[in-house]
């Protein structure tokens, strides 16, 4: 880890690291570049709020943002009363491990916190232990894309 990292918030002309990013994934999700490509280049919307991007140096490294909407909906519509979703955390294979994604996590939290949510939401498959240590409680579990996912949530400032 070096001493350049700083999170900004992901701008509509941000191309070349919308494409990165919808490149990530769709290796890591299946998500059609398409869908995010679409998605990320119209920030801020009603659907993505945010959406955030961490750098080192001048190298994404990670992202992940605040939405309205998740793919989850499509097989679970009853989940769609609950907003907004921290979604699309990703960060580079070879980054894992090191905080980062805590980083980002924090960062999407506090954003939250700005635009005065009492509470958010997420669902993971992979990463429940991160978000469980972050303060996170799973309010469910279904099955989504084949995987068990737990849905998690988390009630902001006090």
């Amino acid at each position: 880890m070096t001493n350049n990292l700083h999170i900004e918030k992901l701008h509509s002309e941000d191309k070349d690291y919308i494409n990165i990013i919808a490149g990530w994934y769709l290796d890591q999700w299946s998500i059609p570049k398409e869908t995010t490509l679409n998605r990320l280049s119209n920030v801020p919307s009603e659907d993505v709020l945010f959406h955030l991007v961490l750098m080192d140096g001048n190298n994404l490294i990670a992202s992940g943002g605040l939405h309205n909407k998740v793919g989850l909906f499509r097989e679970h519509p009853g989940f769609e009363e609950f907003k907004p979703w921290a979604a699309m955390l990703y960060t580079e294979e070879n980054r894992r491990n090191n905080g980062l994604g805590q980083m980002l996590l924090s960062k999407i939290e506090h954003g939250a916190i700005e635009a005065g949510f009492k509470k958010i939401y997420l669902y993971t498959y992979t990463a429940e232990p991160l978000y469980k240590r972050s303060g996170w409680t799973t309010f469910d579990r279904v099955l989504y894309k084949g995987h068990n996912n737990a849905i998690m949530e988390k009630a902001l400032g006090n």
